[in-house]
């Protein structure tokens, strides 16, 4: 049988005593109407090293992908559901799915820990747009972490870790904003309205003020370079840090002097 015929075979699964909709496509996964305030989930591989995730409150299953994607190519992947979690696998990653809660965790092809959503919420937003919402999904990450906003116009910020700043401001060039860990991924927020960074006491999460869903894209390495080279595959070329600003530890200002003359 043809596997992408294999791959569009609808399945009926109980969780909880809770009927939840699982939809295999030949992109990846739906999830409907599970336990929880998240009513729609779609999980898409869009290569071996890149996955898209939609989170919604509502069942409408709008497209919210990025102009630049080429989809003429399918990704070979596989899904293996139990009644404990729902595994999408790649040649590089494991997506771990919750049914219970919509959570998700990404791992690396060796099981190691990548990324770890924590909860989302969804405001109503009435002013001036129907139907839409404040979106802000919470993540755990790892104490060791470091992330980098590779938006030089946030004030060339290298590891953002426990601060707040502006993804995207309106009216501005930014778009598509690219954070970087440390941990060999990165994450794409896609969202066009005022969005935000927070890492404090009050929690780790990304927001953004007006949506119609969460929207976001992973994207595995796991150098820092094929990080970027896949965020190129999205959205076309960008500019890349040099490696010592991808250390861990933050860099004396001589330290850097010394190594650009050297470079030089």
């Amino acid at each position: 049988m043809d596997k992408r015929l294999i791959l569009l075979q609808v399945f009926l699964l109980i969780f909880l005593d809770q009927k939840a909709q699982v939809t295999k496509t030949d992109k990846g996964i739906i999830l409907k109407n599970f336990g929880c305030n998240t009513h729609l989930l779609k999980i898409e591989a869009i290569s071996s090293q890149i996955i898209h995730l939609v989170a919604s409150p509502t069942t409408d299953q709008q497209d919210g992908s990025l102009d630049g994607f080429d989809a003429s190519d399918l990704t070979d992947f596989s899904i293996k559901i139990d009644s404990e979690r729902i595994v999408l696998k790649t040649d590089y990653l494991r997506v771990i799915i919750d049914p219970r809660d919509g959570r998700v965790t990404f791992r690396d092809n060796h099981n190691s820990l990548l990324l770890e959503e924590n909860s989302r919420f969804y405001k109503p937003y009435h002013a001036f747009v129907e139907n839409a919402w404040s979106v802000k999904q919470e993540f755990k990450w790892a104490s060791d972490e470091a992330l980098y906003d590779m938006d030089l116009q946030n004030g060339g910020l290298f590891n953002i870790r426990g601060k707040n700043l502006d993804l995207i401001i309106p009216g501005s060039k930014m778009v598509d904003p690219l954070i970087v860990s440390s941990k060999g991924y990165g994450i794409v927020w896609y969202n066009n309205s005022l969005s935000r960074y927070n890492d404090d006491s009050e929690g780790s999460y990304l927001w953004s003020e007006v949506a119609d869903r969460v929207n976001y894209y992973f994207l595995y390495g796991p150098s820092s370079e094929e990080v970027v080279s896949n965020y190129r595959k999205l959205t076309g070329n960008f500019l890349l840090l040099p490696k010592w600003a991808m250390d861990k530890q933050p860099v004396q200002t001589s330290e850097r002097q010394n190594r650009l003359s050297k470079a030089n």
